[in-house]
């Protein structure tokens, strides 16, 4: 018996000896990072923390973190900071750590308009009350520039629905109300938006086809299709050109989106003030034509929204009703 123990032994030896001799695995999909990668990382005004973040992001081998730092810029920044969102990951130092990777500099950012012909279309889809409509054609516009493509603002239709194909609450007539603020310019390449973008049912885990991408982050539609799976296909089809229409429907109003430094400034970027935020609105919305001053189409908006409400109110609650129970009871309570 022990003799045949011993054998067992001296067989397992060498394979044992091959595994020790091994390196070690990188744990959590690291690896060694790209060279040019670090270089960005060292050439950014970071702090010891969110140096540190910064390697770990440029060593990584995650699918959506390699082909968001392959683009770089904006698109990459706002790519990361959607995943790091949706993994609950929202430290100021990782956002800054983000911006050294990518390569993208807030304090020096101004979006430009494209030149030449664009071969496809970003299409912002507009849905539910004007401030979350605000945030989604700020997000398409800077989607487009940083992709180099046509620009388009849509209502939502719909089978684009979250949870059913009807359309979402207060779509339409905010949307007539931000149609009221800036002119029909600003709401862009419609014509070849409608002519391009194939029809995508979310609730039927339409995602992906006949050329069209639709970028998804509510809840709803995270669930059926991992929100990393659709950045990853947002970041290899539009460097590929399989891709003539991307549309983005969602909310969009992660912080570190539009928020940046002030020139001279050391706060992390996520801590920036408020001021810095309205300052990258302003980038966005000042090539928007205003149509009549915002003032009048606010007061346009609270008129209806006052309206609206009237209506409601005139429609009695059971519990007002003369002969009511419960009013009977209150009464006696009462009593």
């Amino acid at each position: 018996m022990t003799t045949r123990l011993a054998r067992a032994a001296l067989l397992l030896l060498p394979a044992a000896l091959t595994r020790s001799a091994e390196p070690a695995r990188p744990r959590h999909g690291a690896g060694t990072p790209d060279p040019s990668l670090q270089a960005r990382c060292e050439a950014a005004d970071l702090s010891e923390s969110a140096l540190r973040h910064c390697g770990r992001i440029a060593a990584s081998r995650d699918g959506v973190t390699l082909a968001a730092l392959k683009r770089g810029g904006w698109l990459c920044r706002a790519s990361l900071v959607l995943q790091s969102t949706h993994h609950k990951i929202g430290s100021s130092d990782h956002h800054d750590a983000i911006d050294g990777a990518c390569g993208f500099d807030p304090k020096t950012f101004t979006p430009r308009e494209p030149e030449g012909s664009k071969s496809f279309v970003t299409v912002a889809v507009h849905h539910n009350g004007l401030g979350n409509q605000l945030f989604q054609y700020a997000m398409g516009r800077l989607l487009a520039w940083s992709l180099g493509s046509d620009f388009a603002a849509v209502l939502v239709d719909a089978r684009e629905g979250p949870m059913n194909e009807k359309m979402p609450p207060h779509s339409a007539q905010s949307w007539d109300a931000f149609k009221e603020i800036f002119d029909k310019s600003a709401l862009g390449a419609r014509r070849h938006a409608y002519d391009t973008c194939a029809e995508l049912t979310p609730t039927k885990g339409e995602y992906l086809g006949n050329g069209t991408l639709l970028l998804a982050e509510r809840p709803a539609d995270t669930r059926r299709v991992r929100l990393a799976k659709q950045l990853e296909a947002l970041l290899l089809k539009t460097a590929d050109g399989s891709l003539g229409c991307v549309k983005t429907i969602g909310y969009f109003q992660q912080y570190a989106f539009f928020a940046g430094r002030e020139t001279g400034a050391t706060f992390p970027t996520s801590k920036a003030p408020l001021s810095v935020a309205f300052h990258s609105f302003r980038l966005i919305f000042g090539r928007a034509i205003i149509s009549r001053s915002a003032l009048d189409a606010r007061m346009l908006f609270l008129e209806r929204a006052r309206a609206e409400h009237s209506r409601r109110s005139d429609v009695e609650s059971p519990v007002s009703r003369p002969g009511s129970s419960r009013a009977c009871r209150r009464c006696s309570g009462r009593g």
